[in-house]
């Protein structure tokens, strides 16, 4: 009986606590936010976005503060080295002309609403996408009588636009013996402790030059030798493409290689590229990539075909076709 009475009491004594504290509870403002997921717009032109709002409990909005910002990452506008949230706006609806660089991918965009009263801030992310006119499509290389020229396929808009090259560059004509435009899209790397921001490269060649061109504007901004960390032996550029890895490519220039190992960190080409065998070489103007990223050649100094090596020693390699290849690659012909 001593053992249920004491268990008793300690049930009493719990159930007869008195709680000291002093609360005050009240009813959350809710608040929600509905605009878009994703807006379109053209670089320089206005942004309007009026979104609607809606509180559980007040009736006006006096006691709500705003923010519009955008994420930018580095290297996309003035050159910053780090992301950053942009603030575009603290008013309820956005009215702003963005002059965000044009870009392939979305922009990370949130409007923010604070309810001054509990504290509370709501966010409602969005994408942005800026583009413009030549953003996002084909470039296709025209000859004409006398020059060249480069016009561009908006595939977004389904539209093309003629003479973009010599709009954007009054008095720099491109050469009549321009053979090849290619653009290049490098994602963004990490080597070492360095992040390297994504980017991309246009360039146009013609028989004794080339000139890189400003992404989205096709504005000349250098020369294609800016591109070789030593000096070329000649300016005779043939060709230039993607290696198979998606982000390095091959430059043949007056029949030599080069290399940019952009996925190793290297932001110019290197030096031409040595034959194994000593008897020299004279690349054709084309390439066979592979999954493995060496790319086949075809020696027309020699008349065989020849491969990367991507060992110790950066050369060209006689190449031996397997017996299931399609093609015998050391015949000549």
């Amino acid at each position: 009986m001593k053992t249920y009475c004491f268990i008793l009491l300690l049930i009493v004594f719990a159930g007869c606590y008195k709680d000291k504290g002093n609360y005050s509870y009240c009813t959350i403002n809710d608040v929600a936010i509905n605009i878009p997921d994703s807006i379109v717009v053209l670089t320089g032109d206005s942004l309007n976005i009026v979104p609607q709002i809606f509180q559980a409990q007040a009736k006006d909005e006096s006691r709500l503060k705003y923010e519009w910002s955008v994420r930018v990452e580095g290297g996309v506008i003035n050159s910053s080295p780090d992301s950053a949230d942009w603030i575009l706006s603290a008013s309820r609806d956005l009215h702003t002309v963005i002059n965000l660089f044009p870009q392939q991918l979305f922009y990370s965009m949130n409007f923010k609403v604070k309810d001054t009263v509990t504290g509370v801030t709501y966010r409602k992310p969005l994408q942005l996408r800026v583009t413009n006119n030549y953003s996002a499509g084909w470039m296709a290389l025209e000859q004409l009588q006398g020059s060249a020229d480069i016009s561009f396929v908006n595939t977004f808009q389904q539209k093309a636009f003629y003479h973009v090259y010599s709009a954007a560059n009054p008095g720099i004509p491109l050469p009549s013996t321009a053979h090849h435009v290619n653009s290049f899209y490098f994602p963004s790397i990490s080597v070492v402790d360095y992040q390297y921001p994504r980017s991309t490269l246009n360039v146009v060649l013609f028989a004794n030059g080339g000139y890189i061109l400003q992404n989205g504007t096709f504005k000349k901004v250098a020369d294609y030798t800016t591109l070789f960390k030593d000096a070329l032996p000649a300016q005779a550029p043939q060709f230039m493409a993607d290696a198979g890895t998606g982000s390095d490519v091959i430059f043949i220039n007056n029949g030599k290689l080069y290399r940019r190992f952009y996925s190793r960190g290297a932001l110019f080409f290197g030096a031409e590229y040595p034959v194994s065998d000593g008897q020299g070489y004279s690349l054709a103007p084309f390439s066979a990539p592979s999954s493995s990223g060496k790319s086949i050649f075809y020696d027309e100094k020699n008349h065989r075909f020849l491969s990367e090596s991507q060992g110790s020693n950066l050369q060209l390699d006689s190449f031996y076709a397997a017996p299931y290849y399609a093609f015998e690659g050391n015949v000549n012909g």
